[in-house]
């Protein structure tokens, strides 16, 4: 039930075939085929799931990018991001019940963009060690306890983590 835009190898996930909430769990697969063809799923569009009454989203290995709003106002609470994702937009997890993130250690991910995880229930976070920007507002509103920050780090944004409970950096 997932739209995807091609181009001559890969696709974006772009949304639902229908605009209605969906509650419960999206699986995006590695590969769709048109009937001719099968294509990588390498990107998560803009806004392509912002909105949909989803609790749990696997992503698979083969997504690079994750456009900005991708899974914001939803009701995650789990979030494993793949080690091949270098991209991740504006506040792509923002405003949902996010009590656990996994950002494998291996990932090449410089930079969490603004507002990324604002809005969450996260509690403690690990970054990995390829970040040097954590962006504005990043993890604004959450109960931020622990976090974990990498000596690489070179930029931390306005108030990447206002309204928070850190005790421990």
């Amino acid at each position: 039930i997932t739209k995807f835009e091609s181009d001559e190898k890969t696709v974006t996930a772009v949304g639902l075939d229908v605009d209605v909430n969906v509650t419960g769990d999206l699986i995006i697969p590695e590969t769709v085929n048109d009937g001719f063809n099968t294509y990588n799923v390498t990107a998560i569009g803009d806004r392509a799931f912002e909105n949909k009454g989803l609790t749990i989203v696997e992503i698979p290995n083969t997504v690079i990018t994750i456009g900005r709003d991708a899974f914001r106002d939803n009701g995650l609470v789990d979030l494993t991001i793949p080690n091949s994702v270098t991209s991740i937009g504006v506040a792509a997890f923002r405003d949902n019940s996010l009590a656990r993130v996994e950002i494998p250690s291996d990932i090449d991910i410089a930079v969490l963009s603004q507002s990324i995880f604002a809005g969450n229930q996260l509690t403690e976070v690990t970054l990995p060690e390829s970040v040097t920007d954590i962006g504005a507002f990043a993890f604004a509103r959450s109960p931020l306890e622990t976090i974990s920050i990498p000596e690489n780090v070179v930029s931390i944004g306005n108030r990447a983590f206002f309204d928070h409970k850190l005790t421990e950096l």
